[in-house]
């Protein structure tokens, strides 16, 4: 049995910076910072750190402050390419009430300007 993946990867690498921007989280390994997180806006193609921010909860609204901060500084992207968790899409549930995140409404209100 091959542990081999057949899988082809397709590299998202654009030519001209602020066309693409990647934002995700990631829980700081360090014990010096342990229970905190990260968010990063990572150009596509310079790979260049646009914004970040260091915080204890995973929330949209943080993810929006570094949004509003790298833009007034480098400009908006083209796209913005993101996973679907909770803290950029609302998901409906029993459990959760209902409606938009603020990365959500954020985008919302740029489409309608």
């Amino acid at each position: 049995m091959s542990l081999k993946s057949d899988t082809k990867w397709i590299k998202y690498e654009r030519e001209c910076s602020n066309s693409l921007w990647h934002i995700d989280w990631h829980e700081i390994n360090d014990p010096r910072w342990k229970g905190l997180w990260i968010t990063t806006y990572e150009d596509d193609s310079s790979r260049f750190i646009v914004g970040y921010g260091v915080y204890p909860t995973l929330t949209s609204r943080y993810l929006v402050e570094v949004l509003m901060k790298a833009i007034s500084i480098y400009g908006k992207p083209e796209q913005i390419l993101s996973d679907h968790a909770t803290t950029f899409y609302a998901i409906q549930s029993d459990e959760r009430e209902k409606g938009l995140t603020e990365f959500e409404k954020f985008f919302d209100n740029i489409r309608r300007r």
